[in-house]
């Protein structure tokens, strides 16, 4: 919730509540201040309607800022040390349900949040936001019960792990692990999935595409393309590398993709783009792999990017044409400029100093460098 409040943001908690901002009605300098509302399912939860108005006007919903749904894989993943999603989906019912209980039957409820405290007394739901968060904001702080007013906003700590650099090493042992838990008690009979090789076959699909000047979408991941020459005069008319995150991607892990003052580009604009087939990729790409298990193995190692990523951590994957990075939820992709230099592209925008290529023997790596998109 309090990582939300700090991106203007409201959330809804499933069954309890809406906190977020609203319109200013009190301070004219001030466009926003802090909003509330019960859902009216924990209303009336037990048969007793519970008064939720709290002496205020009602506030109309086009005052209200956006207010984005509880997501337990993001609560999870970033804001909690050990608790999973089924835990965070399982607590929250649990605690909701009990706090309906008790407000229905007349008790004191006083429960603390980072942002302000959630009071019920006589059947009538409140919240109080601390005094920081009124003062940080501009607005003349109400007058609340002295317990609120000592209370000291906290800001939002997001989990960090203290693990170093996440590489294609680590991933592959991840997902490895992940597939080789037994949960049954009894003999699996999986077949086993060598996900270095799936790994290489992608690799290998997209390079022969890239080499081809087509894109190649990877689906729920990424695209990798090439932009078309807009203008003969600049860069000699020449195809510039493409890379953007999917969208679909982007929102389940909650990362965004690092655009250094370039606005998304119109399917137009782009080189036609192959989609990953996963039966070609599986026979012609790769050494002994069926299709069935190419497609497990690459649904596995998205999703494990994707968690890695989605906990803040330093990622760092390397294809044979480039290579994938994240810090801090922000992605971005490399290209080689040795793979630029074979394509007819010889001044790459940026580059950084040479890593290690997991593919040798389909690129030379030799003093490889690359620049960053």
């Amino acid at each position: 919730v309090a990582a939300c409040f700090e991106c203007r943001r409201g959330v809804e908690l499933p069954r309890l509540c809406k906190i977020g901002w609203q319109l200013s009605r009190v301070e004219p300098h001030v466009a926003f201040e802090p909003y509330f509302q019960v859902a009216p399912l924990f209303g009336y939860a037990q048969g007793s309607r519970l008064d939720t108005r709290s002496g205020e006007r009602h506030t109309q919903p086009r005052h209200v800022q956006p207010i984005e749904a509880f997501n337990c894989s993001k609560a999870a993943l970033q804001f909690s040390k050990t608790q999973t999603k089924k835990h965070i989906f399982s607590g929250l019912k649990a605690i909701t349900h009990q706090l309906a209980v008790v407000i229905s039957a007349g008790r004191d409820v006083t429960l603390d949040f980072h942002i302000g405290k959630l009071m019920a007394s006589h059947k009538q739901v409140s919240f109080a936001f601390a005094a920081q968060f009124y003062s940080g904001q501009g607005v003349r702080v109400p007058q609340q019960s002295k317990a609120v007013s000592d209370m000291h906003y906290q800001q939002p700590e997001i989990v960090k792990t203290a693990l170093g650099l996440y590489t294609l090493d680590s991933l592959l042992e991840d997902v490895g692990r992940q597939l080789g838990r037994n949960h049954t008690g009894f003999t699996t009979t999986k077949p086993s999935i060598e996900y270095g090789e799936v790994w290489a076959a992608i690799s290998r699909y997209c390079l022969h595409f890239l080499k081809e000047k087509r894109g190649v979408v990877l689906p729920n991941f990424l695209r990798v393309g090439w932009e078309l020459p807009r203008d003969k005069l600049v860069n000699a008319g020449q195809h510039q590398p493409y890379f953007n995150i999917s969208e679909a991607f982007a929102h389940a892990y909650g990362v965004r993709q690092l655009r250094v003052g370039k606005p998304p580009l119109p399917d137009s604009d782009l080189a036609p783009f192959e989609e990953l087939n996963f039966a070609k990729a599986a026979l012609k790409f790769s050494k002994n792999l069926q299709k069935d298990h190419f497609l497990t193995g690459y649904k596995l190692i998205v999703q494990q990017i994707g968690v890695a990523m989605a906990q803040g951590r330093s990622v760092s994957l390397e294809f044979t044409f480039g290579r994938l990075t994240a810090s801090n939820f922000t992605t971005s992709f490399t290209f080689a400029s040795q793979f630029l230099a074979t394509t007819g592209i010889e001044k790459p925008v940026r580059a950084v100093d040479d890593i290690k290529c997991p593919a040798r023997r389909w690129i030379s790596c030799a003093d490889l460098r690359f620049y960053e998109f």
